[in-house]
């Protein structure tokens, strides 16, 4: 079976922390949390046995730090593959500001219609179509050049949101939201017929 993996980086902000919607233009390294849920990813792929064969990272911090750290508390001496199309989006006018501020600009409508279903706020610059032709295209390479392996992703929640269109209509189990947690993993296998997910939005256990 070919798999795609997808992991969200870990924490960038701490417990004493607001977070902010930091998107591509805002590039942070993770905080002590986001390190163990880092090597808690390692250490759970490894005991699951589902370490990647390949694993790419946005060019961003926080995915690359993640993806670092995890394989090499897996055990796995591995290059991690930088891959700019998982960038995080671009918040535009809302870059780097907290919920608040952003649900006093847009309405607490707005912003649950991004988390929901992916609508994009006025003022955000944000091209759906591209970023979920980057998943096909990507999940079509997976098939191509890395069949019956394990492909692992790191990268951030706004890209992420939109990989659920590899799955055509079978959509994510459970109707879940395509919103993920930090840390948190999600598996796409493909039979030789289509993809089906796995699991979304889990962490490790």
């Amino acid at each position: 079976m070919t798999r795609l993996l997808i992991i969200r980086h870990g924490n960038t902000f701490s417990a004493d922390e607001e977070p902010r919607r930091v998107g591509v233009k805002t590039d942070i390294p993770l905080v002590q949390s986001g390190i163990d849920q880092a090597r808690a990813l390692g250490a759970y792929l490894k005991r699951e046995g589902m370490l990647p064969d390949t694993i790419y990272a946005s060019a961003l911090q926080r995915a690359q730090e993640t993806a670092q750290i995890m394989m090499r508390d897996s055990g796995r001496d591995q290059d991690v593959i930088t891959d700019e199309n998982f960038n995080e989006i671009d918040h535009g006018v809302d870059e780097n500001k907290t919920e608040d501020e952003i649900i006093a600009r847009l309405g607490k409508g707005i912003l649950e219609e991004w988390n929901a279903f992916g609508v994009v706020p006025d003022g955000w610059n944000v091209d759906p179509r591209s970023i979920q032709q980057s998943w096909l295209d990507f999940a079509n390479d997976c098939l191509d050049s890395r069949g019956g392996k394990t492909t692992c992703v790191v990268s951030s929640g706004g890209i992420i949101r939109f990989a659920p269109i590899v799955l055509n209509d079978a959509g994510l189990p459970d109707d879940q939201s395509p919103k993920v947690r930090t840390a948190s993993m999600s598996l796409m296998e493909h039979d030789g017929r289509a993809w089906r997910c796995l699991f979304w939005n889990k962490r490790p256990e």
